[in-house]
């Protein structure tokens, strides 16, 4: 039996949530001023948090899986529900599953779907998040057909909620796209110098980390990172980049 507790958490988000929701989507689409960066992210690496993955490093085939990770980088201490609107285009994916992870792992989903559109809230029956980043959910896509083009999925609105109060998370016109296929620039399999700037820094470092242990088949598997080409990206490509960091 549910206790008075996770009764009134159920309430919050079938009364309050979906009209705090369609507010904030239906806001100006194109503000004065576009914010580039949000806390609310898409990422296409599943590993927890932004990994800055925003678009598939191959084309994907008819009948593979994408799996897309709805991320927040502040904001997500002491809550109780999220709700959030992904937008897709339906003729070319369709939606398979979505799953609570991370900060709301063990959370109860209420997705609502429309062709091209997935409404999801989540709701923690018994805790609230302990961390203020991380990830909400994993939304998983299958594709239809031969993809023409790169196909955009857009995180349109994002809140989160504690207690009776619901707060509105940015949501950036460059974070909160991914596309699946599409041209990306060219990178010469051995080099460690993964953003092209002329030296083997940092950033060359986060993006080796977020592509550290996938191998060839998988969806975060980026070839660029294989840098001796053994198809899976592992300790031997680390000692390789780490002999060339700060060149």
């Amino acid at each position: 039996m549910m206790t008075a507790k996770q009764q009134l958490r159920i309430l919050f988000v079938l009364l309050l949530l979906p009209g705090a929701i369609l507010a904030q989507e239906s806001g100006d689409p194109e503000p004065e001023t576009p914010v580039l960066v949000g806390p609310a992210r898409l990422d296409l690496n599943i590993r927890a948090g932004d990994q800055n993955q925003r678009q598939t490093f191959t084309k994907p085939e008819a009948g593979a899986n994408i799996t897309v990770d709805v991320a927040v980088t502040e904001g997500a201490m002491d809550r109780t529900g999220f709700d959030i609107v992904v937008t897709y285009d339906a003729d070319q994916i369709l939606f398979q599953a979505a799953e609570p992870v991370d900060l709301f792992e063990g959370a109860y989903l209420l997705p609502s779907l429309e062709p091209g559109r997935i409404n999801i809230a989540g709701l923690l029956l018994d805790s609230d998040t302990d961390r203020a980043s991380g990830s909400l959910a994993q939304i998983t896509f299958i594709v239809l057909g031969d993809l023409p083009e790169a196909s955009p999925i857009s995180l349109n609105a994002a809140l989160l909620g504690s207690a009776l109060a619901i707060d509105s998370i940015g949501v950036g016109t460059e974070t909160s796209i991914v596309r699946l296929g599409g041209d990306r620039p060219a990178i010469e399999q051995g080099n460690p110098d993964f953003n092209g700037d002329g030296s083997v820094g940092f950033t060359d470092f986060v993006i080796f980390a977020g592509g550290f242990g996938a191998a060839a088949g998988n969806q975060s598997y980026n070839p660029a990172l294989d840098l001796d080409g053994s198809g899976n990206v592992g300790f031997s490509d680390f000692l390789i980049f780490a002999q060339a960091f700060g060149t």
